[in-house]
């Protein structure tokens, strides 16, 4: 199969959709059945899950003063509406849950997504307004739309920014705390960034 290597895969937030955590699932289920280990599989679900908290984990360690988030990307890959096992929801739910005001933006995965969201999040109009007023904006789906995103385009350079999926140009950012995930991020590093920008601007 093709698609498995870096033709498909790249390091960025959990894996969702509907085919693969159902497979997996059903995979570990036949395996319990049949009284076979299946050790891999168990933990790369482990690991999975893990994965949306560990970027609420990041967001809570920069949230200093404000608590508005902006999540860009809410379908669980881009050029799909489809929003099964989707890590931008999943992230919204548990900001929700942490007393954050959640804001969301999709170009197309909106309509599914108020579904489950209902009225806990507010829906941007446009990729601007999810971009402006905001003390943390998350790129959750490495949409097209989104690799033309630079500091110009917000109205705020205290606003930081945490790419899942390394889109943005490190060049575009200079005035403002860009975080690439998958690069040796820790929230200290990000501190020692956020507060050399500041000293700086």
């Amino acid at each position: 199969d093709s698609r498995i290597g870096i033709k498909y895969l790249k390091g960025g937030v959990a894996y969702g959709g509907p085919c693969f955590p159902r497979d997996n699932v059903a995979f570990n289920q036949l395996a319990r059945i049949l009284d076979v280990k299946t050790d891999i599989a168990k933990a790369t679900d482990s690991i999975n899950h893990h994965q949306t908290q560990r970027v609420l984990n990041i967001i809570q360690s920069l949230s200093r003063s404000g608590k508005r988030v902006s999540i860009l990307g809410l379908s669980y890959k881009p050029n799909t509406p489809v929003i099964e096992e989707s890590q931008g929801i999943a992230l919204a739910l548990k900001l929700i849950s942490a007393g954050f005001d959640v804001s969301v933006y999709d170009p197309v995965s909106m309509p599914p997504a108020e579904a489950i969201l209902g009225n806990k999040v507010t829906y941007a109009d446009s990729l601007e307004s999810a971009l402006n007023n905001k003390d943390i904006v998350v790129l959750m789906t490495a949409w097209d739309e989104f690799r033309g995103i630079n500091e110009d385009m917000f109205n705020s350079k205290e606003t930081q920014v945490i790419d899942c999926w390394r889109l943005l140009e490190t060049s575009s950012f200079e005035n403002m705390n860009l975080i690439h995930l998958g690069k040796g991020y820790s929230p200290q590093a990000s501190q020692k960034n956020a507060k050399a920008i500041s000293k700086a601007g």
